[in-house]
């Protein structure tokens, strides 16, 4: 009986709610990670529930809401002024 308490308790830990994910939100954030990069670790984790989810029958009984943080950063410089007229050429791709 004590190796199935054990699991018990390892299924109980493993469940993902919201206050969870906020109590890692701000661990990730006193670690000095960036938004972005929490961001990308909750997505992982968001899309391997729903997949879960998704199975039949479901793994995950629900998936739960996901906080995301409000990244800055917005890409500047990425063409340069000699090359910006590249923009205006026709596609022959297409």
């Amino acid at each position: 009986m004590g190796s199935a308490k054990k699991s018990l308790k390892r299924a109980e830990n493993c469940l993902v709610h919201t206050p969870k994910i906020q109590h890692y939100i701000e661990m990730r954030m006193s670690e000095g990670a960036a938004n972005a990069t929490i961001n990308r670790e909750l997505s992982a984790l968001k899309r391997m529930l729903n997949l879960a989810a998704r199975q039949t029958p479901p793994k995950v009984e629900r998936v739960p809401y996901f906080p995301m943080l409000k990244e800055n950063n917005a890409r500047k410089g990425f063409l340069s002024t000699r090359t910006s007229w590249l923009c205006g050429l026709p596609c022959p791709l297409i």
